[in-house]
């Protein structure tokens, strides 16, 4: 009887001892596929997500070679856009897609998008309303230079990543499904509907991820 419960005692250390090793493995495993995914976009060491979030904006030039400033800049712009962790690597992942100057014009429509937001929040007017001005405004090829400050402003860092991508999802679409036969307008709604299909996928998918992580420990 005492060898038996004593065997059986030893075969329950065991096991937890198994399971505790497994949910080590497991984590480790986690964390290594999250720096990877993380960083599997990018095509310098320098330029990955951690290093760009980790790096003020004025220490760009100081921190990166010259070839490498100008896409550091925009992915730097990219994870400022938002204090939620998983739209900074949403925006960090569709940045580093494109070469420089279609990131910059992505950049500056979200941006441009974001304020919108903001105005809409803070006003009278609705988002569709705003955007179209917007839209119409770059259908006469008037095109951003720079993102301007208020287009910056902390306030506007708090808004609410995903009801923010599905916001301007489905007024990209109102907008396309109104004025598709208006080749002005048009592919300027078209380009935002399909921009956005895509964040909200990228979204979806990584907040999938980090609860699944949640869920083994």
């Amino acid at each position: 009887m005492i060898n038996t419960n004593y065997n059986i005692l030893n075969n329950q250390i065991d096991l937890e001892k198994s399971v505790i090793k497994a949910k080590e493995n497991a984590f480790i495993n986690t964390l290594n596929t999250l720096t990877n995914l993380k960083n599997s976009d990018t095509n310098s060491e320098d330029l990955n997500f951690e290093n760009i979030l980790n790096t003020p904006f004025e220490k760009i030039d100081e921190n990166f070679k010259e070839e490498d400033r100008e896409m550091a800049r925009n992915l730097k712009l990219a994870t400022m856009f938002s204090k939620d962790e998983i739209l900074m690597q949403v925006m960090y992942d569709s940045v580093i897609k494109k070469d420089v100057n279609d990131g910059f014009n992505f950049l500056t429509n979200r941006y441009s998008d974001k304020s919108i937001y903001g105005k809409s929040n803070f006003g009278s007017s609705n988002i569709f309303d705003l955007l179209h001005k917007t839209i119409t405004f770059n259908s006469d090829g008037t095109l951003k230079k720079e993102i301007r400050k208020d287009e910056l402003d902390d306030i506007l860092l708090s808004v609410h990543s995903f009801n923010f991508l599905d916001s301007f999802s489905k007024s990209y679409k109102n907008g396309y499904d109104k004025y598709k036969d208006n080749n002005r307008y048009s592919f300027l709604y078209n380009d935002g509907m399909i921009e956005y299909e895509k964040m909200i996928n990228k979204y979806k998918d990584l907040e999938s991820y980090q609860k699944s992580i949640l869920k083994q420990f």
